[in-house]
This record gives structure tokens, sequence and C-alpha cells, in this order.
């Protein structure tokens, strides 16, 4: 189970049947890697990441530490 943490700008990973946060992933407010603030994610692999962005018309693809793989234009 997986969130976007608003207030911390991450999104932390959760063990449901052990109710213990188990990762997180620390999102870039600034930089080549910065993310803004997300609408969505979608947790496809390991190492990819979609990220639906908050009044941009952007996906952000990402790794696990949080660098930017990609970015599509979306109309």
């Amino acid at each position: 189970f997986s969130i976007y943490n608003h207030n911390k700008h991450k999104i932390q990973v959760y063990d449901i049947e052990n109710r213990k946060m188990v990762g997180s992933i620390n999102l870039k407010s600034d930089g080549p890697d910065a993310i803004p603030e997300l609408l969505g994610f979608h947790i496809h692999s390991f190492d990819s990441l979609f990220l639906f962005a908050f009044d941009e018309n952007r996906i952000f693809l990402i790794d696990t530490a949080g660098i930017v793989k990609n970015i599509y234009e979306v109309n």
C-alpha cells in the first residue's frame, strides 16, 4: 500500500499486514529532478513510478531514488 504525503512531499510505502512503513521516496521540490505537487501516482515497477502532476499537463517517470527519467506532455 502506498500514499503521497503532501506535507513531506514524499511517497510512503506500507506493509498492511504488519502495519509498518517499509520505505519512502523523497520527491525534490527544486532542481532538475523537481516534482510539483501530485494529483496521483502509479507504481509500475521498482524503478518505474509514474507521477501525475497537479495543475500541469505532464506525467513524470521517476525511479525509487526520486530521479526523473522522463517527462511526458499530455494534452
